[in-house]
């Protein structure tokens, strides 16, 4: 466990607002690029654990939100839409699907902001930098889905995306609005 969680510290503190690589300082399996799986498995645990490396993987994401919005526009999209695989903000994916329908990942960024609030409490950085991010993932995810009246009240539809998987899933995906 110890042996995880200097891994963990390592690749953070060497990433100085780049991002952390899949397989972190140790391995070349991703070729150094970034995907979603920073805000979902370690920006929530740096958050409790070491706050300012957490925000610097965040502040990442803050800094790429000028290629995310330009990538929004390309797919036809408003707001700002962050790449799948990505180094510097662009998308890298060879893989069609993973490259133009895991729009997963602005759920994942958003999620990532939230519950490093949550965690530490650091308004002033959520309202300098987070908020943007916040915003523009709001932007594109009103103008990709579209609500529709359904049998229990109005639905939140999301149509040709995938999920977080390898496999990609090209169906519809519902929700409620709470």
């Amino acid at each position: 466990m110890r042996w995880c969680l200097f891994q963990v510290a390592q690749a953070a503190a060497r990433s100085d607002q780049l991002g952390i690589p899949a397989k972190g300082v140790t391995g070349s399996g991703y070729e150094g690029h970034y995907f979603w799986d920073t805000e979902i498995y370690l920006v929530p645990f740096l958050s409790y654990t070491s706050p300012w490396l957490a925000r610097n993987a965040l502040r990442f994401r803050v800094n790429l939100l000028p290629q995310a919005r330009l990538r929004a526009t390309v797919m036809s999209q408003r707001g700002a839409l962050y790449p799948w695989r990505t180094i510097n903000g662009e998308e890298a994916s060879a893989y069609y699907a993973a490259g133009t329908a895991q729009y997963h990942i602005d759920a994942d960024v958003a999620y990532a902001f939230t519950r490093y609030r949550s965690a530490t409490g650091d308004r002033g950085f959520m309202y300098r930098d987070g908020a943007a991010v916040l915003i523009e993932t709001a932007r594109m995810w009103a103008d990709l889905g579209f609500w529709r009246q359904g049998a229990d009240g109005p639905q939140f539809h999301i149509h040709g995306v995938t999920g977080p998987t390898s496999t990609p899933r090209w169906s519809t995906t519902t929700s409620t609005p709470t």
